[in-house]
């Protein structure tokens, strides 16, 4: 006897053996037990859901000899005959190869005479969408109003390109994409049913291979059988696959977080040997980090990778959120451009190179900036400019703003000493032209207090930072960098020197970080100082800014520092003192206010003003930057 293939064997021959379709065989079954049968059905869906299965079903139900029943007996000839495809009232047409206007002529000719043997005719019509315009022209007026005896059965994998006189005369289904777990369960019956042995996690492999396809995973299952015969393990279905070792993928994302490049392209070469599909090891890749961050934020959330729970709970830790969804985008990025590098492995190791170069720093990092032929270096220039400069008003302004903007950093070939404490050195104040930048945040009515370290402000988006030096002059001299910003203005400082606080607001720049740690420094305001802890509050609405690797980052930085072992304990809560952030925002805004008194004082304004009726708009205008 010749062997069918599992795909034939296995298709279901009842409503009851039918999977992953609950929704059309409940519309189905209803239908037939209350008699309420349209004339013509549309079975939209990818390939391998089961549009002409429940097409034969449905007919079968139609015309099994015990009567229309949503349970058909399966025993009489009616139904034998539409199992084996042989019932002469059962008009399979496959419309690929019938697309002319005369073939549809010709197939409707039949359409008046009764069944011969059973009490319909259907007449199922697979691939519909394939219909010449005037096949489906031909079609519309017999689809519209059959003889109670004709029943039509379409189905179709693109529903997009079948007219819409078509559809508005037909009840449509859409199939769904079988879920993996659906297809495993069937595989499972399957194969105990046929007496393989089989490992459950290949299974689960053939099942995540299918992509929602039954009648894929069928195949996927005769392939592994015949490529590793009656005992299915995981090695050999990988190896027939050409499968990704979620081991491997491991082992390249810790290597992409250590910033080794080297283990990096070794596992590259590894999974190379084995996937020749390299646009598969991104995909993986993909997962994993989606599956990282979910489960930063929901502990116990279900993830689709096959990764042991204690070493995906200890990858959870160590990753910042931040990384992974760098990673996660450019691994985007990567996989969209794969088709366009000169071969797809040169892609991937360019995806994941770049993932390398543009990973986020984890820690305090200083570089020193270098000048060519005794000069230095150009520096970003900072809105802000002479006029800014002359006249600041020394009250205070409320801003709109609730975001900080970081500006460009300043670099030089040197970098100013740390003046001593304020009790010990009267002349710890920064010349004006060598004053540190600002950006803007809110303001709030809270003090802030003298500073007690230099700042040495960075900028979010630039690994290279300026180096601090805490005692001695600087080695090198070097010409005065002027950033148009002038001495900041402090407000009420003596609670804080009666607290013996130090001014948060330089020192939080000081401290060389970057990204969401540099994010949250900003937005801490201190409150108490002891030798072992400091202490700060953040308001709840920049609670997103909190991590517990931000957090700690904070902490390293500032032991680093200060040359002692100190904790850092930040409490959430509402309406906090001023930040350094909202200092930046309010010495913004006032740079911004005086800007535009001048503008509006200025003669030739007034004069343009006066003659054409000129209005300056507020929105256009910005401090002027430094020569």
């Amino acid at each position: 006897m010749s062997y069918q293939v599992l795909a034939r064997k296995w298709r279901p021959h009842s409503f009851d053996d039918l999977v992953g379709q609950d929704h059309v065989r409940q519309a189905l079954t209803n239908s037939l037990v209350t008699g309420r049968l349209h004339h013509a059905y549309l079975f939209t869906g990818t390939r391998g859901v089961g549009k002409t299965t429940i097409a034969r079903l449905l007919a079968k139900a139609l015309n099994c000899e015990q009567g229309v029943s949503a349970e058909p007996c399966g025993q009489c000839s009616a139904c034998t005959e539409i199992d084996d495809g042989r019932f002469m009232d059962l008009l399979e047409i496959d419309a690929a190869s019938r697309t002319k206007v005369d073939d549809t002529r010709d197939l409707l000719e039949n359409v008046q005479y009764a069944p011969t043997r059973g009490r319909f005719k259907v007449y199922l019509i697979d691939e519909v969408h394939m219909f010449s315009k005037s096949s489906f022209n031909a079609l519309l007026k017999t689809l519209e109003e059959p003889p109670e005896h004709v029943k039509f059965l379409l189905a179709t994998t693109d529903p997009q390109k079948i007219p819409v006189t078509i559809l508005s005369r037909c009840l449509q289904f859409n199939l769904r994409q079988m879920p993996a777990d659906v297809i495993e369960k069937q595989l499972v019956k399957i194969t105990r049913e046929e007496g393989l042995e089989t490992e459950p996690e290949a299974l689960q492999l053939l099942a995540r291979s299918a992509s929602g396809s039954m009648r894929d995973g069928l195949s996927l299952l005769d392939q592994a059988i015949a490529f590793s015969g009656s005992s299915l393990t995981l090695a050999e279905t990988a190896s027939m696959l050409g499968a990704v070792d979620h081991g491997q993928v491991v082992e390249m994302l810790m290597a992409l977080h250590r910033g080794d490049a080297n283990g990096l392209l070794s596992q590259v070469d590894q999974l190379a040997a084995r996937v020749p599909d390299y646009s598969a090891i991104l995909e993986e890749l993909l997962s994993m980090l989606h599956a990282l961050s979910v489960r930063q934020q929901v502990e116990d959330a279900p993830v689709q990778v096959e990764v042991p729970s204690e070493q995906l709970a200890q990858m959870v830790a160590m990753i910042p959120a931040e990384e992974l969804q760098l990673y996660y985008q450019l691994g985007l990025h990567g996989r969209r451009d794969l088709p366009l590098a000169p071969t797809p492995r040169i892609g991937l190791e360019m995806a994941l190179l770049r993932m390398l170069a543009f990973q986020p720093e984890r820690g305090p990092v200083t570089a020193e900036f270098k000048a060519t032929d005794g000069e230095a270096p150009a520096v970003p220039a900072m809105p802000g400019g002479a006029a800014a400069k002359q006249e600041a008003p020394s009250t205070p302004v409320s801003a709109a703003a609730d975001t900080p903007i970081v500006p460009e950093p300043s670099s030089s070939d040197s970098v100013p000493t740390s003046p001593e404490p304020p009790q010990q050195s009267s002349t710890s104040a920064l010349p004006d032209d060598q004053q540190p930048a600002y950006s803007t945040a809110p303001v709030d009515s809270a003090p802030v207090f003298e500073s007690e370290s230099p700042a040495a402000f960075v900028e979010d988006r630039v690994e290279e930072t300026m180096p601090e030096t805490r005692e001695g002059p600087p080695s090198v001299s070097q010409p005065p960098v002027a950033t148009g910003y002038e001495q900041p203005v402090r407000g009420d400082s003596e609670a804080g020197r009666a607290a013996g606080l130090p001014d948060w607001s330089q020192l939080a720049y000081a401290l060389s970080l970057t990204g969401l740690a540099q994010q949250l420094a900003a937005q801490l305001a201190l409150v108490e100082v002891t030798d072992h802890e400091y202490r700060f509050t953040l308001d709840a609405t920049h609670r997103a800014v909190l991590s517990r690797s931000a957090q700690s980052r904070l902490e390293q930085a500032l032991q680093n520092y200060l040359g002692r072992s100190v904790n850092v304990n930040i409490d959430v809560v509402r309406n906090v003192g001023e930040t350094p952030a909202k200092e930046r925002q309010r010495i913004e805004q006032q740079r911004l206010d005086e800007a535009t008194r001048k503008l509006e004082e200025d003669p030739t304004v007034k004069a343009l003003a006066g003659a054409f009726g000129a209005q300056l708009e507020p929105d256009s205008i910005e401090p002027l930057s430094p020569e």
